[in-house]
Parts: C-alpha cells; structure tokens; sequence
C-alpha cells in the first residue's frame, strides 16, 4: 500500500531520542509509517499519494493544549474579528461588515478588542458603541476575554442601564456619576450578566460553533485538548 501522505524536505522532529531529526515523514491511512530522508520516502509514493514539499520548515508531532475551553472559545468565532485592530473606524467597519453579513442575528458580536481601543488611556464606553450601532444589542469582548464593552441597547436588554445590585463575587457592572452604566463590563460574573441576556444557542448551533473551532484547532496543529469545561 502506498502512503496516504509524503512530506519532503522538512526538518522534521521525530521525538525519538536515537533519531532526533529527519527529511521527510510518510504517513497511511492517518498513522505515521516511515520517517527518513526526501530521496527514500519520494520513491514510496503512488498515483494516489499527497506529496507536500515542506521546502525546509519544522514538522512537528501534534500539540496537546493543556488547559482549553473548547466551547467557550470556538464562540469567540462568532463575530466581527477584531484582533489587531488599533484604530476605531477600522473596528466600526468590521463589525458593521459583520453586521451586513449576518442581518438575521439578534446581537451584533465582536471579538479579540484590544485594551488600548479607543485609546490607550480611555475605554469603549456605551456612547461610543451606540455610534457603530443604535438598534440591536452590540458586545464587543476583550482578546482575553475578561472583559466586555457594551451599547445602551444590550444594557437595557440585561437590565443593566443602571447597573446591577447583585453582589457579584468576581465582576463590575462600571456606573457612572449619574447612576448610568457606563458599558464596561468586567471579568466573569459580570460578563455572565450579558451572556444570560443572549438568545440560546441551539444544541445544532452548539454543535456547529464547537466544530467550527476544532478545525481551527486542527489547522495550527493541536490534535488534542485538556478541556477545562
């Protein structure tokens, strides 16, 4: 049987402590059946061989995350992406990109925002986010996702305009001096607060959203997860 997949020219690491370094890698029916140099395992291919030519980069075994949220964090791909994003119309135009694209959604979602949006000395308040979107609910979470930026519209939607009177154990619904929150949201109970105001996903939704991150997960080469959900 020839090999399913051939990758030439790479400089492999083979985890094996006698043989530490090779060119090329072949593997069948999704298990690794020689490693050795490009010129050997190139001669092992048949008609049907995907043969990839690694052109001198690392090939490495699988990662394994050792502490992931596999649901939590395939939902940060729901959403404008937003990571990078240093300047306000460039985060305006992404999300109403996002918007235009999904009109059916009931919340409008942006993900990865850095803490330095709009500046670094002052936060995404509700005012501003009112300007990117006035109807719907908008929620903008942190790349760390310890923290949320609000519009009046998902404040009203969690009952949150004037803050909350829970006692909240680990968060800050943040009130201005006139008793009007102020759209920042900060660190999980709180957070929790907006996520609860949210339509439920269906378990197919659920489903999709998680698939969705495994193959992102499968494309940077983590094979496998500690899920800490």
């Amino acid at each position: 049987m020839h090999p399913t997949l051939i990758i030439l020219n790479g400089a492999v690491y083979t985890v094996d402590a006698n043989n530490p370094h090779a060119e090329a890698i072949a593997i069948t029916n999704n298990r690794i059946t020689h490693v050795g140099d490009t010129a050997t395992l190139k001669a092992l291919a048949g008609p049907e061989t995907t043969v990839i030519d690694a052109k001198g980069k690392s090939v490495l075994p699988g990662f394994i995350d050792s502490h992931f949220h596999l649901e939590w964090g395939s939902r940060t791909l729901i959403g404008a992406q937003l990571q990078g994003m240093k300047e306000m119309p460039t985060v305006t135009a992404a999300i109403q990109a996002w918007h235009a694209a999904n009109p059916e959604a009931d919340w409008v979602l942006g993900q990865g925002a850095s803490y330095a949006l709009p500046t670094p000395h002052a936060p995404l308040t509700r005012q501003l986010l009112d300007k990117i979107e006035a109807t719907k609910p908008l929620v903008i979470t942190a790349f760390d996702m310890h923290s949320m930026f609000v519009n009046s519209a998902a404040l009203a939607a969690a009952g949150l305009t004037h803050g909350t009177d829970q006692q909240l154990e680990n968060g800050t619904v943040v009130v201005d001096a006139d008793g009007f929150a102020t759209g920042e949201i900060y660190e999980l109970d709180a957070m929790q607060l907006i996520y609860d105001a949210q339509p439920t996903p269906s378990k197919a939704q659920r489903k999709d959203t998680i698939k969705a991150g495994l193959a992102l997960c499968a494309q940077h080469g983590i094979t496998s997860v500690h899920n800490m959900d």
